[in-house]
């Protein structure tokens, strides 16, 4: 099994600037999904389509 860390952070705005600043510090596989590219159909909100919704960055492996 390999250890894994799973960590959320919230910043204000910022994050897909934060997310390439780590993936260019630390490499790996960097994945930023944005509400532009999802269904959107019931969400209780309507996002800026550049909003990041889920960003991940897995190192190694």
């Amino acid at each position: 099994m390999t250890p894994s860390l799973a960590t959320y952070i919230a910043l204000p705005g910022t994050t897909a600037e934060a997310m390439e600043h780590w993936h260019d510090v630390f490499g790996g596989d960097l994945h930023i999904l944005r509400y532009g590219t999802m269904d959107l159909q019931g969400m209780p909100f309507e996002p800026d389509p550049q909003a990041v919704d889920h960003p991940s960055r897995r190192h190694g492996g």
